[in-house]
């Protein structure tokens, strides 16, 4: 019986709706958007099924062909073949998508596509390891009248004994999506166009505690055109480092997998057997350096390893470690163990987490 193509919202199948990057060109917004669609096999099939077309020609619709930018196929089998075997048939699933897309009219430029075989399983359920997954990335066709209401935040970001300036990294959390962005030398830095949604701003810079600063909507209202902040990062000395290599994610999720348990548990031990310690948690993914990286692609990777140094900072903060000790940020693939991985081994301690114990520097952090 062939199975039926699943499209739903659940991990295996859509992740919809997040805000990747926004450009500003000549003083014009646009808006890109992300979504996910897998399309599953039967056993050693390649084949689409009838399911599976009608599915990618309604998303095609749904999206509009002429707003989609990019579109990225990537080939996967489950593990009941050999290696070589595997390769060639996820190579040959991605081969027959890319052809009925441009059976539907889509320019051969915009396709993108790369086979795994069996490399990145998606699930313990191999029915799920065996698909094409699709990444359609689109404009979004809005008014940024609609979208920006003229509020502007602006400031620098300061050491917290010192007083001097120094450069940091930001990153803007808005609806559920992370955004990139770096202070100046001097560490300036200014955000347009927030709107009156709920925001956090996150700083981060090395040797200091990352420093995050909650704007409820409410708050943003109130203020007439500028929200003027002045960000205090405290400095930090890096007493040990560990790393976590068997804290694993699915494919394209901060979703723990089952495995990751053990070492979940060994990092909660030492934290609570070290309470005097501050921990900065440190996010690291799988991107090879023979892969070229588009600047979406990239933005990807980063906001990717950030939401999973995230998820375990969550997993601490419900476990009952109070967030004042705990930072995290996300490295995307710039510190790789192993750049070109050979080995499922290697991709996976590329994809590690490392947890670095700190303690603060001469006073406590300033509450400005």
């Amino acid at each position: 019986m062939r199975r039926i193509v699943q499209y739903r919202f659940t991990l295996f199948a859509i992740s919809l709706s997040f805000v990747l990057s926004c450009l500003f060109i000549k003083g014009n917004a646009q808006y890109f958007e992300q979504e996910i669609l897998n399309v599953y096999y039967d056993t050693d099939a390649d084949e689409l099924l009838e399911e599976s077309k009608l599915l990618i020609r309604n998303k095609i619709l749904e999206i509009n062909s002429f707003r989609i930018k990019e579109i990225y196929l990537e080939g996967h089998t489950d593990s009941d073949a050999s290696d070589i075997y595997n390769m060639a048939l996820s190579a040959r699933r991605v081969d027959n998508v890319k052809t009925f897309f441009l059976s539907q009219g889509v320019p051969v430029k915009i396709i993108k596509s790369e086979s795994f075989g069996e490399a990145n399983p998606w699930s313990v359920d191999k029915s799920k390891n065996r698909r094409v997954q699709i990444t359609f990335i689109y404009e979004l066709d809005l008014n940024p009248g609609d979208f920006l209401r003229n509020k502007v935040i602006l400031g620098y970001s300061y050491d917290a004994i010192t007083k001097n300036t120094i450069p940091s990294q930001f990153v803007i959390e808005i609806n559920g999506t992370n955004h990139l962005k770096k202070t100046s030398r001097r560490g300036f830095f200014k955000v347009t166009g927030t709107g009156q949604n709920d925001l956090s701003l996150i700083f981060s810079s090395d040797g200091y505690l990352n420093k995050e600063i909650v704007l409820t909507g409410k708050e943003i209202a109130a203020n007439k055109d500028t929200i003027k902040l002045r960000v205090f990062l405290q400095p930090v000395t890096v007493v040990e480092r560990i790393t976590f290599n068997n804290i694993y994610f699915y494919t394209d999720t901060d979703k723990f997998k089952p495995e990751s348990k053990d070492d979940l548990s060994k990092l909660y031990q030492v934290l609570t057997t070290n309470p005097d310690l501050y921990v900065e948690i440190q996010g690291h993914m799988n991107f090879p350096a023979s892969r070229k990286a588009t600047k979406m692609q990239t933005v990807y990777n980063y906001n990717l390893s950030h939401r999973r140094a995230k998820a375990v900072y969550t997993y601490l903060i419900d476990n009952g470690i109070p967030k004042q000790r705990l930072t995290y940020k996300g490295l995307s693939n710039f510190r790789m163990v192993y750049p070109l991985p050979k080995t499922r081994e290697e991709e996976d301690q590329n994809k590690r987490v490392e947890v670095w114990m700190l303690s603060l520097n001469e006073v406590a952090a300033s509450k400005e």
